[in-house]
């Protein structure tokens, strides 16, 4: 699986279990758990660090080489059917967070042949 931070990229290999550039400069580094709960719904937890600096929005807060980024992933079924992909995204980074920023990004499986058409976004 391969992410996309802004300006740079890293990829999750689930094996081996860690994944990284062999050159601090190059590339992010992964590490990927499974996590198990009672009713045997699991969830993959990602820790991303080695990031190179950047920032959390276009114009907005910068964050450090120092950053590490835990993401959870969820899939659910709601009790109508529906699938739902929920990736939690924790950024903590000593240097310029007072506190972690969280964001949650939710996707809606759509059947097969839905009538989807995205458009390209505008700066407007």
């Amino acid at each position: 699986m391969s992410r996309a931070f802004g300006q740079q990229s890293a990829s999750v290999v689930y094996e081996p279990y860690e994944h990284g550039g062999a050159d601090k400069d190059q590339s992010a580094h992964s590490v990927r758990a499974w996590l198990r709960r009672v009713n045997e719904i699991g969830e993959l937890k990602v820790v991303t660090n080695r990031l190179r600096a950047g920032y959390l929005r276009k114009n907005g807060v910068p964050y450090s080489a120092n950053t590490t980024m835990t993401e959870y992933y969820h899939r659910i079924t709601a009790p109508n059917g529906d699938s739902w992909l929920t990736i939690v995204s924790q950024v903590t980074d000593p240097e310029n967070l007072q506190q972690p920023f969280v964001l949650s990004t939710h996707f809606k499986k759509l059947p097969d042949g839905a009538e989807f058409t995205p458009e390209p976004c505008s700066a407007s």
